[in-house]
């Protein structure tokens, strides 16, 4: 089992890329690789979120979550083995990684990520778009490259992975607009947000039963993370916008504090989940426990902290 798409020669480039390895640039790119993580992402868009612009949040968490839903479906779907396990006698696995290898889900995220940093500060700031399109760009590549470095991914990977996650997160940004008119103008917020719902489940639904057609692992296929995440997180914003208003605070002093706030309540939100939702032996009771986690975990993150900020930071110390 070779590169998905370039075959024997994906293999001879992560051979080569591994030819140069040393203790030092392992270190590097171990942390360069962690700075592709969905937990790095969800760290800075929570922050940005509350502390700095809450649409701008809202949407690079929609970018990384829709994205990243399509990832997921791929990876379960094809279930392709990683690197270092199909070739461990050719491949080093400087690092581990769980669940299948193609798209990568690194490149994915790094892609949407900095894509939408990007289009973000150019529209608001344009004499900054110039460093902001070289620094995205360098984070995108390095996190891809380290991902092939490291043994987990082979380069068709992370090449599908960065088309996923450039591509969809520009045409989010580029339709919001029409998208969020045609939708608010013909349905009422009730149905805005069963609509969610019943879209997010049929996808789910849809993709659980190809799953068990083609005979796959519907755990380590496992999407249900997302869907939770999607609908928790685009509910959890409607309603926030509806019966909260929460607006980020313009003193530096309360930005800093509503971050550290939000960081607080979002890892004691995580772990209290984790413990209320345990897990199954059973896959399909495995799957339906972690979205509904991911769910609540979204939702408590979007609706929750708004209106738990609002009440900590008066109305005087935000101005």
């Amino acid at each position: 089992m070779a590169d998905l798409i370039f075959g024997d020669l994906g293999l001879e480039i992560i051979k080569t890329l591994q030819s140069f390895s040393n203790t030092l640039l392992d270190l590097l790119f171990i942390i360069i690789t962690n700075l592709g993580s969905e937990l790095f992402y969800v760290a800075i868009v929570v922050v940005i979120f509350v502390a700095v612009d809450k649409k701008i949040g809202f949407r690079l968490t929609l970018y990384l979550l829709v994205t990243g839903l399509v990832v997921g479906i791929l990876k379960g779907l094809v279930s392709w083995i990683r690197p270092y396990q199909a070739h461990p006698e050719e491949i080093k696995g400087i690092a581990s990684a769980d669940g299948f290898s193609f798209p990568s889900g690194h490149a994915q995220s790094s892609g949407a990520f900095w894509t939408g940093i990007y289009l973000h500060i150019r529209k608001l700031r344009e004499n900054w778009a110039v460093p902001a399109l070289i620094i995205s760009g360098l984070m995108i590549f390095l996190v891809g490259l380290s991902r092939v470095y490291l043994g987990v991914h082979y380069p068709s990977d992370v090449i599908v992975g960065w088309i996923i996650g450039i591509l969809i997160t520009y045409a989010l940004y580029k339709y919001e607009k029409q998208i969020v008119n045609e939708i608010t103008t013909r349905l009422s917020l009730m149905w805005q947000v069963l609509s969610m719902i019943i879209v997010s489940v049929l996808v789910f639904a849809v993709y659980l039963s190809a799953m068990m057609l083609l005979d796959n692992d519907i755990i380590n296929g496992d999407i249900s993370n997302y869907i939770g995440l999607i609908i928790g997180v685009t509910t959890g914003f409607l309603l926030e916008e509806k019966y909260v208003g929460y607006e980020p605070p313009t003193r530096r002093i309360y930005q800093v504090a509503a971050a550290i706030v939000a960081m607080v309540v979002a890892l004691g939100a995580y772990v209290a989940l984790a413990l209320i939702f345990p897990s199954s032996s059973d896959p399909l009771v495995y799957v339906l426990l972690r979205g509904a986690r991911y769910l609540l975990l979204g939702f408590l993150l979007i609706l929750g902290i708004p209106f738990l900020l609002n009440i900590v930071l008066s109305s005087k110390e935000k101005n």
